[in-house]
């Protein structure tokens, strides 16, 4: 949603000039067309002249819901056009359903720079293939037969929930069912003086990794906070007694700690970037700072 994570959206934005700019410097101001749109949806035309246009097709979202974009490209490009590819984020609803994309995970790099190489050079017998897996799906579920099948689904799970004996086997998603669940998988609590005993009598280096969202700080539901400007944490930071044993376990030479975090790097930074000796990983592993005495 344009304007809900305005903070977020300004340093994203700030990133993607900055990188427009070196590769203009770089090989000139022709390589590369950029313009920023203003709002979720450009018209129908316009999309259409960029889908006939473009060889690759890059969509790598890092949470949304199902976006017809990718889809539209596929169903543009078929015959007698000549076959795009699309470069898909695994985070996107669009990475199950067109088999043909190729996969990323938009965190990684090298990941996406070996995708774009593949789509820029692929042969095309393989993007005829490619495009072979996915046009007759697209061809042939348009999103009144979506919206049929999500009212169907609707309607059946409505008439399912009438009927307890189906709930009484499946089991709800209660407290009290989870830890049932739970007890019938074997899982057993950490124990804590076991835990303790092994750290006190180790005398060779240990590497401590410890997460910061629902660990260090309380981990905010997912709807609620892809309506903030900030991710997961709200901002919180962790208590004081938390920020002490932290340091006190850096301060231990044999120790080298990080948290980790899929949070944004200013976010890390201003929770626990002060404490001496601890390393810190954002933006899950994006962003990266060894620990520092």
């Amino acid at each position: 949603i344009p304007g809900a994570r305005r903070v977020d959206e300004a340093d994203t934005l700030r990133e993607v000039r900055s990188l427009v700019v070196r590769i203009r410097n770089e090989f000139g101001p022709e390589v590369i067309d950029y313009e920023e749109q203003v709002g979720s949806v450009l018209p129908i035309d316009q999309r259409l002249a960029i889908w006939t246009s473009s060889r690759v097709m890059m969509h790598t979202p890092i949470r949304e819901g199902l976006n017809l974009c990718p889809l539209e490209y596929v169903f543009a490009r078929k015959e007698p056009a000549d076959p795009g590819v699309v470069i898909a984020s695994e985070f996107s609803a669009v990475s199950s359903i067109l088999n043909g994309a190729l996969r990323v995970n938009p965190y990684d790099i090298q990941m996406c720079v070996t995708s774009i190489d593949s789509a820029l050079s692929m042969s095309q017998s393989e993007r005829d293939a490619r495009q072979g897996r996915d046009i007759d799906f697209v061809s042939t579920c348009p999103s009144g037969l979506w919206t049929r099948n999500v009212l169907r689904d609707l309607n059946d799970a409505t008439l399912s929930k009438s009927t307890s004996s189906r709930m009484d086997v499946v089991g709800d998603s209660s407290p009290d069912s989870i830890l049932a669940r739970e007890a019938e998988l074997g899982l057993e609590r950490l124990d804590l003086l076991a835990l303790e005993h092994a750290y006190k009598t180790s005398k060779t280096k240990r590497v401590i990794i410890i997460d910061f969202n629902g660990t260090l700080v309380v981990k905010e539901p997912a709807g609620k906070y892809l309506k903030r400007e900030i991710l997961g944490s709200s901002g919180f930071k962790p208590s004081h007694v938390t920020t002490l044993a932290l340091a006190r376990l850096c301060s231990d030479p044999l120790n080298t700690v990080y948290v980790v975090s899929g949070d944004s790097q200013q976010n890390l930074e201003r929770a626990v970037g002060n404490v001496p000796g601890l390393g810190l990983a954002a933006s899950n592993g994006t962003c990266f700072a060894d620990p520092c005495k």
